[in-house]
């Protein structure tokens, strides 16, 4: 229970950065998703946040300031990736030959 809390203790500092970074997410990408998945990708986001900067800052050795911003961009970077991911399957589910040409058209070096 100790290690726990000291765990906890450790990762309060980005929770405002993360929380800021989750409801910046869920406003860029409100129609990639339904209801129960956004409550579900804000939770999830809103916990990388905080990892990902005490990633940064302890394991990578990035100064506080960069841990922050770094807690503030990741849940918007992991809400991007979720939303990416259900769009590429509901495109898949509506049209499975038209997957790869989908695919295609989002990469950037795809477009011609």
């Amino acid at each position: 229970m100790n290690k726990l809390n000291t765990i906890l203790d450790s990762l309060a500092w980005a929770v405002p950065f993360s929380l800021v970074g989750a409801v910046f997410g869920d406003a860029i990408r409100k129609d990639a998703l339904t209801t129960r998945q956004r409550v579900a990708v804000g939770l999830f986001s809103f916990m990388m946040g905080p990892l990902f900067g005490a990633i940064g800052n302890r394991e990578f050795g990035l100064g506080e300031f960069t841990s922050y911003a770094i807690a503030a961009v990741a849940p918007t970077f992991v809400y991007d990736v979720v939303g990416l991911v259900a769009s590429i399957i509901r495109a898949a589910k509506d049209d499975p030959r038209d997957t790869i040409a989908f695919i295609r058209d989002m990469l950037p070096w795809g477009k011609k």
